[in-house]
């Protein structure tokens, strides 16, 4: 008999968002300039890229906790969202 495998879904949801979160911290640090969009009000100066940091590496913490099968990354990418 095989064993099933378990969270093969949510793993490949993790990896595959985990690369776009990559791309995006590359992104916001290449580009320190780059004013975000906020309820269409553009953030600019160093809080901009404060914000801009704290919502890539909250994003990855989800990831992490999607590859790695964590009770808490759903909540977690609820709450989020």
């Amino acid at each position: 008999m095989r064993a099933k495998p378990v969270g093969v879904d949510i793993k490949l949801l993790g990896g595959l968002c985990l690369i776009v979160g990559v791309v995006g911290l590359a992104v916001i640090l290449l580009f320190p300039s780059y004013a975000l969009k906020l309820f269409s009000t553009a953030l600019t100066g160093p809080s901009s890229f404060l914000v801009r940091l704290y919502s890539h590496a909250v994003h990855l913490l989800i990831e992490y906790g999607f590859l790695r099968l964590r009770p808490w990354a759903w909540g977690l990418s609820l709450a989020y969202t």
